[in-house]
């Protein structure tokens, strides 16, 4: 019997099943382990995820530096409203992560692009920087439009193409800059170069031509075909432009955000780059809402710390001070900040928030004493200087304890894709500011 068995396990039919039927049973032995291990009320599998991800977002997010959890670098920033669109899409992406830690660990008013706009950047960017040409069709077929509209409601056909462009206003002249390749370019707004804190000398210097009376014969031989001015232009100017069958396209002052991105939008249609501009308006939002998550943060630190938020007067100075209002670009971010800003109040008190700027002397600012004093000057060494030999002005918290923060002038009054360094600018200060 032995001697049978003994033959019959060595026989290569008998083997063949019985190698088979362990390899199978092996697998089927793991499935019912797995699903045993996935399917029981509080398996060892969940509770190892749900600590990897507790332990994940403690590690990352630690209390007493929870401000830098959001990371919004400046000079990265900065980068990309250049034209950088694969590090657009990576901030993007970066962010929309740095909300989701915040959320998991409990943290209330946090904000995330809607879903649906996340996913359309990250296809926008995937389409700009790895180029497929059908899907470059396809992704701008969706935003065929037949016509667009300028500042004056005069309509510019979208059939006609242009290629040589000639931007009369800086905020056009940004947005060229980071959306077609310089060559495009005939030439730049007067001082616009001076401009080197956002427009880098080595970009440029590959536009010959500056805008002025003394160039118009060299314009008009470079051929521009479309034209972005200001709607204020001398009516010889325009003349002198429609003459030499040059498509105008009317600008006025970009007061809003709203404004500024639907400016970027049609001029990124005419361009032949509405993808490109497309994704520009949605990290323009992206880093609007990561600032505001860095605020929400700051305001919610305080809180738990039982400190009260610190009183900053957002001041300008040319020659004497004066105040932004609500009309303004800068206007709309300090309400942003209304909790810690009198800026805003003081215009509002004193019956005078229709204008644009409203001056204020030295009196009024030691009366009001801020914590911190916010200012916008052309020179902000020698005004410091000033300021803290200045015996009125000593008098002043701010003063008295250095909490003296100067933003640049140029990034404060851009209004273009530039104007969200000037809300980072500011959140920085207010981060910057001794509790």
């Amino acid at each position: 019997m032995h001697f049978f068995s003994s033959k019959f396990c060595n026989w290569p039919p008998f083997r063949l099943i019985f190698s088979k039927f362990k390899v199978y049973g092996l697998a089927l032995t793991l499935i019912i382990v797995w699903w045993a291990i996935a399917f029981s009320p509080k398996s060892y599998l969940s509770q190892t995820i749900d600590i990897s991800l507790e332990k994940l977002i403690s590690t990352s997010i630690e209390d007493q530096n929870i401000v830098a959890h959001i990371n919004v670098d400046r000079s990265s920033l900065k980068q990309a409203l250049g034209g950088d669109f694969a590090l657009m899409t990576r901030l993007i992406a970066d962010w929309d992560i740095d909300a989701q830690l915040l959320e998991a660990k409990g943290f209330s008013d946090i904000q995330r692009l809607p879903h649906r706009d996340f996913l359309r950047t990250q296809l926008l960017g995937r389409a700009i920087t790895n180029p497929n040409k059908n899907e470059l069709i396809r992704l701008k077929s969706e935003s065929v439009i037949p016509a667009v509209t300028d500042d004056l409601s005069n309509k510019i056909n979208l059939k006609d193409k242009y290629r040589r462009f000639l931007p009369q206003t800086y905020s056009s002249a940004s947005f060229l800059l980071a959306l077609v390749p310089p060559s495009q370019i005939v030439a730049l707004p007067s001082r616009l170069r001076e401009k080197t804190e956002l427009y880098p000398k080595a970009l440029t210097d590959l536009i010959r031509l500056d805008i002025d009376r003394y160039n118009a014969e060299k314009l008009f031989e470079e051929r521009p075909e479309i034209a972005f001015v200001a709607h204020y232009s001398h009516p010889s100017t325009l003349q002198a432009l429609r003459s030499q069958g040059i498509q105008l396209y009317m600008m006025k002052e970009l007061n809003t955000l709203e404004a500024i991105n639907q400016e970027l939008m049609n001029i990124g249609r005419l361009v032949d780059r509405p993808i490109e501009a497309e994704l520009m308006q949605f990290f323009l939002s992206a880093a609007s809402i990561a600032l505001d998550n860095k605020l929400t943060l700051m305001n919610n630190h305080l809180f738990k710390m039982h400190k009260p938020l610190p009183t900053v007067l957002y001041v300008n100075y040319h020659h004497n001070f004066s105040i932004p209002t609500a009309k303004t670009l800068t206007g709309h971010f300090l309400r942003k900040i209304a909790t810690w800003d009198i800026s805003l109040k003081y215009g509002e008190d004193h019956g005078l928030h229709e204008l644009w700027t409203i001056p204020i002397d030295k009196e009024h600012i030691v009366n009001l004493n801020p914590d911190c004093l916010i200012i916008v000057a052309e020179h902000p060494k020698a005004l410091e200087e000033q300021m803290l030999h200045d015996a009125a002005l000593q008098q002043i918290k701010a003063v008295k304890n250095h909490q003296l923060y100067f933003v640049n002038e140029c990034i404060q009054q851009s209004p273009c894709q530039y104007i969200i360094l000037a809300y980072c600018d500011l959140i920085d200060a207010l981060a910057s500011i001794k509790k």
